[in-house]
């Protein structure tokens, strides 16, 4: 049996195109990374407020962390990886 999450975004590479396919896929999975990131930084953010200067020592690079996290997973690794693509076949894979 076939995941369901996978299979819609699979079976359309041979139409779509790989940039096209790793754009969908980015679109489904950002509101997960948002929520996700939300609410680490809702129990990070308490933290570094009232943890004391030892805590808020660890939880503000975390904060740092996530905000670095989820713009380099949205915004860099989907580019990147078409990129990198388009390289190892020596064909241009954007769509434009």
């Amino acid at each position: 049996m076939t995941s369901a999450c996978s299979a819609p975004s699979l079976s359309r590479v041979q139409k779509a195109g790989f940039a096209a396919v790793v754009d969908r896929s980015l679109n489904q999975v950002f509101a997960r990374c948002i929520f996700t990131s939300g609410t680490t930084l809702a129990a990070l953010i308490p933290m570094a407020i009232w943890g004391g200067p030892t805590v808020a020592g660890f939880a503000l690079p975390m904060i740092a962390g996530v905000f670095i996290a989820t713009a380099s997973s949205i915004f860099v690794a989907g580019p990147l990886l078409v990129w990198m693509a388009g390289r190892v076949q020596d064909t241009p894979v954007f769509d434009n």
